[in-house]
Order: C-alpha cells, then sequence, then structure tokens
C-alpha cells in the first residue's frame, strides 16, 4: 500500500473549508444585485389611468360591455337560462311600388328641397331677381323647386292660384306659404320648414333669412298655403 502524499491531503482540507464561505458569498452578492437592479412592469391602458375617466379606448370598452349586458330580468338573474323556442324566419314583404314612388320618394324630395332653400340663407335680395346671384320671394323658391324638376310659375300671385291647397293645421316641410303683404292681393311667398319656421328672400336689407310664422305682421298677411306634386 502506496503512502498519501501530505500535500494532496492538505490541500483537500483547505479546499473543504473555502468552498463553503465562497458559495455563501457569492449568494449574497447575488441578492443584493438582485435587489438594486430595476424592475421591469407591462403597462396597460388601465394602468396608465386607474379610474380610467380621461382614456377615450377605455370609455370605448366600458360603453361596448355595457351595451352587451342583457336588459330586463336577465340581467340581474343570471342562475337560469330561459328556453327559447324556434320560430321559423318569416320572409319579409316587398315594398310595393306606389310606396317607392309616392310617400318614400315624397319624403326624400321634402329634404332635398328644404337643404337646398337654407343653403341659400343670406343671399340678397333684388326685385326681380332669379338666381342665387340675387332672389325676389317668388324667384327664390321657384328655382328652388325647378332644380327638383317642378316648375312653379314665375309670381307670388300666380303660384299661389296652382297646386294643392294645404290647411294651417297640416304644414308640412316644403309647403309654400302666401301673404298678402299689399292689402287684397298676394305678393309674397316663402317655404314653410317646420315648427312654424319659413324661409324666404324678405328685403334688400336682409336677403334671404328665416323667420317665425307667429310673427304679427305673418300671422296678419297670411292668406293660405300650396302644395306641389
Amino acid at each position: 500500500m502506496r503512502n498519501s502524499n501530505p500535500w494532496a491531503v492538505v490541500v483537500v482540507a483547505l479546499m473543504l473549508l473555502i468552498l463553503p464561505a465562497v458559495t455563501a458569498f457569492a449568494a449574497k452578492a447575488r441578492k443584493a444585485d438582485d435587489s438594486n437592479s430595476p424592475k421591469t412592469t407591462l403597462t396597460t391602458d388601465t394602468d396608465s389611468n386607474s379610474n380610467g375617466s380621461n382614456d377615450p379606448k377605455k370609455a370605448i370598452v366600458v360603453a361596448l360591455d355595457t351595451s352587451d349586458k342583457p336588459c330586463g330580468p336577465a340581467a340581474t338573474d343570471q342562475t337560469t337560462v330561459p328556453t327559447q323556442t324556434a320560430v321559423p324566419a318569416q320572409p319579409v314583404p316587398a315594398p310595393s311600388p306606389a310606396a317607392i314612388t309616392t310617400e318614400n320618394w315624397m319624403l326624400a324630395r321634402t329634404k332635398l328641397v328644404c337643404d337646398m332653400a337654407t343653403h341659400f340663407l343670406g343671399t340678397p335680395y333684388r326685385w326681380g331677381g332669379t338666381t342665387p346671384t340675387a332672389f325676389d320671394c317668388s324667384g327664390f323658391v321657384q328655382y328652388v323647386y325647378a332644380k327638383l324638376g317642378v316648375k312653379l310659375p314665375r309670381t307670388a300671385h300666380e303660384q299661389y292660384k296652382v297646386g294643392e291647397k294645404v290647411q294651417p293645421g297640416n304644414l308640412k316641410p316644403g309647403d309654400l306659404i302666401f301673404f298678402d303683404m299689399m292689402k287684397g292681393y298676394v305678393s309674397h311667398v316663402g317655404m314653410y320648414l317646420g315648427d312654424n319656421m319659413f324661409i324666404h328672400a324678405s328685403t334688400p336689407r336682409t336677403g334671404v333669412r328665416i323667420d317665425c310664422l307667429d310673427s304679427p305682421i305673418f300671422k296678419r298677411h297670411f292668406v293660405g298655403a300650396r302644395r306641389y306634386a
């Protein structure tokens, strides 16, 4: 049996004594590094604004969530789901040609005529004017209706003689309303817009403007209304 090297025994003994101390020191150093290193945090839209009151994206999400919630009893009782019986789909009737060519067309035309009329607010007034450069009262409504294919006479007096008579309580936007500013003679016309308001080419001082049919002067001189197909 060979004798062991005494120096090897000494080295091994020293390593066994030093190794635990080195390991403990390394662990302590690693822990210190971890505590001093900056932490990375993922931030969401909600984190950046905890209450979400000024975050438009969050407001949209909240609104969608709210609109998605059921209404009525189902909103408070989520424990039971009512049984629904499937109902065969019923065919949707096609709109009648009459509805397309009359009622719907009249509604569309009414909106067009009123939109066009209000487009000319502020246009100057000139006696005999029939173009957007300057209008008189009858030239104004004649121009607007002509754009929709309805030909009206030139003067308010003649316009009053044609068209369908409309009772004051049945006025609709687009109807023409007439006044006898020259007593006993229809001499002024405007276009009804709804809510007792009408648009007309008024005077050289004001041009095309909107007025209230309830104004004393217009109530006093109102003579009637007409509707044109």
